[in-house]
């Protein structure tokens, strides 16, 4: 699936294979996640050489950024284009797509669309405090539907040809709401509700965890050293 994105100051992209019954070719204004992906680097706090020390435990509700959501809802409603004002993607590793068992399994948890991107976008745009949105360009239904064929690439490269057109202009035209934006608060928002390193917590030099198990075996006592 293909990938379009841009930056002022919010992160958007397009793609998406849809799990319930609305006609695809709609943009999705995606509000929640599920991740299904492995071996992503899905933190900037991951001990590189001059990253950022500690752990950072970060909450991810909201997901994205709401100014930047509803820029892009109303660049589409101002075209008068369809466009999904709410839904959950399941994001998978791919590059394969879903069997019917997992397809089906993605609808049962709520999914809306399934991909193979936002994660780990959405989470480091996070922890760097950044605004992001995603707007998905469903292109099927994945293979969950009765008496139809799975998806195929040249049908997911033949429905993105025919509409991406549409969410080109939803983007550029919700980069220019925001850049009018004169209340760039929600920007601050972001940078500040962003969760403390653990190694940054002050006056915490040592935090020592022991099962119940281990304890009884060792002696220990958990523990958190001032």
């Amino acid at each position: 699936m293909s990938c379009l994105k841009a930056v002022l100051p919010c992160c958007l992209h397009t793609n998406g294979i849809r799990l319930t019954e609305i006609t695809p070719g709609a943009p999705e204004n995606v509000d929640a996640y599920g991740g299904r992906t492995w071996g992503r680097k899905c933190t900037l706090y991951d001990r590189t050489v001059d990253g950022p020390a500690g752990v950072c435990h970060l909450p991810m509700r909201p997901a994205f950024c709401e100014r930047a959501r509803q820029a892009l809802l109303q660049a589409a409603r101002s075209r008068q284009y369809t466009c999904h004002e709410r839904g959950t993607a399941v994001v998978i590793q791919g590059p394969r797509f879903s069997s019917r068992a997992e397809s089906l399994m993605h609808r049962q948890w709520g999914g809306h669309l399934v991909n193979m991107t936002t994660v780990p976008e959405v989470v480091l745009a996070k922890e760097a405090g950044l605004s992001y949105a995603a707007l998905a360009l469903v292109t099927d239904y994945d293979c969950w539907r009765e008496n139809e064929t799975s998806v195929s690439v040249s049908e997911v490269l033949a429905m993105f040809s025919k509409n991406v057109k549409k969410a080109a202009d939803v983007i550029l035209d919700a980069v220019q709401i925001l850049g009018a934006d004169s209340d760039l608060s929600y920007l601050d928002k972001h940078k500040k509700n962003r969760t403390m390193p653990l190694a940054h917590m002050e006056g915490v030099t040592e935090i020592r965890i022991y099962s119940r198990r281990m304890r009884n075996r060792t002696g220990l006592k958990s523990r958190v050293e001032p």
